[in-house]
């Protein structure tokens, strides 16, 4: 899969599929080039991708924590499974996603 295909999730384009599913606009870039670049989120966002339920409440701020039941539902509705759900995958996609970055320069 090529990487720009990851710009599509399930249901549409992914900065439309994170707003419908009420994501704050913020996280949006983090998330986006996260699973289309490899680039490494912030602490929250890669405490939730990890499925690391007690960093993520560490990291969060009052908007993120009101937002992540809907990150997480966003995340098994509409990102690949192979970038979010614990810490190798995580780790995995990243190296794999700056691989496929650097044959494409």
């Amino acid at each position: 899969m090529r990487v720009r295909d990851f710009f599509l999730g399930e249901t549409g384009p992914l900065d439309e599929t994170l707003q419908r599913f009420g994501i704050p606009e913020r996280l949006h870039f983090g998330l986006i080039h996260y699973i289309a670049d490899g680039l490494v989120p912030g602490h929250f966002l890669r405490a939730v991708l990890r499925n690391d339920l007690q960093e993520a409440i560490f990291r969060g701020d009052e908007e993120s924590l009101v937002a992540l039941p809907c990150l997480v539902r966003w995340l098994y509705s509409e990102a690949p499974a192979p970038c979010w759900g614990s810490p190798s995958k995580v780790d995995a996609w990243i190296v794999e996603r700056q691989r496929d970055r650097a044959k494409e320069s």
